[in-house]
């Protein structure tokens, strides 16, 4: 190199230079790293670096060593300072932004270019104004030149500044400082020889004279240097970007199209742009029925509006959640749907949606919801709804009626038909009354046969006694069941809004208690509300818990009342009354606890109770030489129908050493008209032990005159309702003469019952009826008295 060209300036300037660009890089480096949202002393980083820019220009100019105009230098120096500081500040501003569209990008490198030729041409201008001369070539050449250092150093700096690992970003910045710091330090030179007169400069160098060639091409291989690197580095980065992408693609479209969830995607219109395979299953249309197609005719019309809403608020960059029904291709399905908004660059370009089939769930929620406030078997409202239903009626604070209705015998029909049989008649009944509460009022089902309903208040007592007997004419009419005519009764107790109390639970409680006595004024079948019924139901309560303790404590006795021959006024046997003991209430005759026991299943237990007894006595007269007088025993629906019932029977009798022949089972005509099948295997099995059977309150119960002949059985009883006051009634007189008629015909023997008067005494031997029974001869005695009184003359 020639000694005109000052080298000690020139390899400072170029030490600048790759200083300035270190820290030019090294600036944005770590403010990408640390990832602030403004990049922290842009102002003093930038002065620093441009100080460093200024030296490596300054420099340069000084290394062409020519005798300067000082104030000339000093002008260059001021404004090179200012350009260079402020055009580093900008550069940095760039760099800090990380990525750039195609237009920033072409701006900014054209904005760089522009400054670093200014720089240049003024400094040629203000320090070699005398050596000007126009080199058109050169000048383009440089101007492109610069213009290609300055678009590659900043897309090597754009790439250094996005690439996210440290490590990798750290190893190229020195390497890419000394690069893009040689090739900036060759601008000035470059730009100043293509426009000044060399051979003025140096006219002894021929070296220096072809130095603009050597500067270019310098310039050249160091531009695609910085070219180069970024495609080297970003062919790599790209490989695995694009492997990344495929994997990404490949997860994408394994959690799209195989997820089992139904996923769909629409665009800005709501048209289907892709759907997976749940979703069309779910749909029951195929994926290529639905893309392309609007979400919205799938919308059942009552949920569009809410469909519309959450389709737009995702549109505005919103996640939503929400319940819809659609109408898929076989029926309607109920969805939940989760819409998100499908978000590419920056901008909103569709939704993405997850439906999932809850319609399964939605109809157990509203089994559950029905069950737990309505009956299963009637679909009537249950306690619960019921409750609410009467809360809501208070609060309207209209007067109202609540009834508890018990629909009698249900038991018996269950027990004799089976309770698919009780539930036909159940749900026929409720359908006849459903129809009389349809204009008015409210019918629900406690459960069993225990019904409630709310009546509005009626204008006048004649109306309202003329409703609740319209009510019991509706449950009494016939139901036709296998063939037979079955009547039903029903029991109802009242309570009065406002009248009684205010609160659901206690106005249920007092109509409750009001159908418990019923029996008592049985020959209306309702009653209302009033204090005494609710002790009386107290006292009830008590019986009913007296009662399982006085079966454990053998609390029950015996009495007998006996059966007359009417010619001979012989005693042919006995019929066995149940007594309790009660430690408390002294002696109580049936009539104040049967009722109780039936309504449990104490019943039972009192029915085996009371044949043992009546076994135990038997074995008793037989010790005393009586052993040919039966005795007869009344039989309880509920002890009928247990099929064990000639098992434990015929145990008491061996247990005993009892003639089967001396024991009578008595059963009301009422017990056998259910099942008739059932109920005359029943009756042959307990005849086949040997003991007989005797039908009681004959004439009273249902029964019709094809149906007794059917019946396995011995005995009749007249029923004492046709046996009182005979002698002055003719129509009595002629259905006794019937029976008596009916009894002969089917070769049955024939008691009436109640006999109490010599009159109605003769008035039946005049009938020829054969045997009685009654109070005329004695009332039910203790067997001490009775063998007293009829067995102790016989013994002798």
């Amino acid at each position: 190199m020639p000694d005109d060209f000052n080298i000690y300036f020139f390899t400072l300037s170029v030490l600048s230079s790759i200083v300035n660009c270190f820290l030019l890089l090294r600036f944005i480096q770590r403010n990408t790293s640390t990832q602030d949202a403004r990049p922290p002393h842009v102002g003093m980083n930038g002065s620093l670096v441009g100080l460093t820019f200024f030296f490596t220009n300054f420099f340069t100019m000084l290394a062409i060593e020519q005798q300067f105009n000082w104030m000339a230098l000093c002008l260059y120096a001021g404004v090179l300072l200012t350009l260079c500081i402020g055009g580093t500040i900008m550069t940095m501003n760039i760099g800090f932004k990380g990525n750039l569209t195609n237009t920033q990008y072409v701006i900014s490198g054209l904005g760089m270019t522009v400054a670093i030729l200014m720089a240049n041409v003024m400094a040629t201008l203000l320090l070699f104004y005398d050596l000007l001369i126009v080199k058109f070539f050169f000048i383009l050449i440089a101007a492109l030149t610069t213009s290609g250092i300055s678009f590659s150093a900043l897309r090597f700096m754009l790439w250094l500044n996005r690439e996210p690992d440290p490590k990798r970003s750290s190893r190229w910045l020195l390497f890419g400082s000394v690069i893009t710091g040689l090739a900036l330090a060759g601008m000035p030179i470059l730009t100043v020889f293509s426009l000044i007169d060399l051979q003025g400069i140096f006219p002894d160098s021929t070296w220096m004279s072809n130095s603009f060639y050597y500067c270019y091409a310098f310039a050249m291989a160091l531009m695609l240097i910085l070219m180069i690197i970024p495609d080297l580095l970003g062919e790599s980065k790209i490989w695995e970007q694009m492997i990344q992408l495929e994997e990404n693609e490949q997860h994408y479209q394994s959690l799209f199209y195989y997820n089992p969830q139904a996923i769909f995607s629409l665009d800005e219109k709501g048209l289907f742009h892709n759907v997976n395979q749940a979703a069309a299953d779910m749909s029951g249309y195929a994926p290529e029925e639905l893309e392309g197609s609007s979400f919205l005719p799938l919308v059942v019309e009552g949920d569009l509006p809410t469909a519309v809403k959450q389709f737009d608020a995702s549109l505005n960059g919103e996640s939503n959640q929400f319940e819809i029904s659609i109408q898929g291709k076989n029926d309607v399905i109920d969805l939940e749907v989760t819409n998100l908004p499908i978000i590419v660059q920056g901008e909103i370009v569709g939704v993405y949606g997850i439906a999932n089939d809850i319609t399964e769930q939605n109809k157990n929620m509203e089994t559950i919801h029905f069950l737990a406030n309505y009956d299963e078997l009637t679909e009537l409202p249950n306690r619960r709804k019921f409750t609410e239903i009467v809360n809501e009626t208070i609060a309207s604070d209209q007067p109202f009626t609540l009834m508890a209705i018990e629909i009698e015998r249900m038991k018996n029909i269950n027990e004799a038909f089976g309770y698919h049989h009780g539930d036909l008649i159940l749900k026929e009944l409720v359908a006849r009354l459903q129809q009389f509460f349809k204009d008015g009022g409210q019918l629900a089902r406690l459960g069993g046969d225990e019904l409630v309903a709310i009546l509005p208040m009626v204008p006048s007592d004649e109306a309202f006694h003329q409703t609740i007997e319209d009510i019991q004419r509706m449950v009494n009419f016939p139901i036709k069941l296998d063939g037979q005519e079955i009547t039903m009764d029903s029991k109802i107790g009242m309570a009065l809004f406002p009248f009684h109390d205010n609160k659901p639970e206690m106005l249920i409680k007092y109509a409750d208690i009001a159908k418990s006595q019923v029996n008592r004024r049985k020959y209306q079948g309702y009653s209302i509300y009033n204090q005494n019924a609710e002790e009386n139901s107290e006292g009830k309560l008590k019986i009913e818990n007296d009662l399982k303790e006085a079966i454990k404590q053998n609390q029950f006795d015996l009495y007998f009342q006996p059966k007359i021959e009417a010619d001979s006024e012989r005693l042919i046997g006995f019929e066995a009354l149940v007594r309790w003991n009660h430690p408390q209430n002294g002696l109580l005759t049936p009539g104040s606890f049967i009722q109780i026991a039936e309504e449990t299943n104490l019943i039972i237990q009192l029915d085996n109770h009371i044949i043992q007894k009546a076994c135990e006595q038997l074995a008793k007269w037989r010790a005393q030489d009586v052993d040919h007088l039966p005795v007869s025993v009344n039989l309880s629906q509920r002890s009928f129908t247990d099929p064990r019932l000639a098992d434990k029977i015929k145990k008491s009798m061996e247990h005993y050493c009892v003639d089967p022949s001396l024991i009578e089972l008595e059963l009301t005509e009422s017990m056998t008209i259910f099942n008739e099948s059932e109920t005359i295997k029943q009756l042959e099995t307990l005849r086949s032990t040997g003991i007989r059977i005797s039908i009681d309150d004959f004439g009273t119960g249902y029964s019709s005159l094809s149906h007794i002949d059917k019946l396995p059985i011995d005995i009749i009883k007249i029923d004492q309702s046709f046996i009182r006051s005979i002698d002055q009634m003719p129509a009595k007189s002629a259905i006794v003469s019937t029976i008596l008629l009916l009894a002969e015909r089917l070769n049955l023997e024939t008691i009436a019952e109640g006999v109490e008067t010599a009159e109605e005494l003769a008035y039946l031997t005049n009938l020829n009826c054969p045997n009685m029974q009654g109070y005329y001869f004695s009332p039910p005695v203790p067997p001490k008295e009775l063998e007293a009184k009829f067995l102790s003359p016989i013994s002798r």
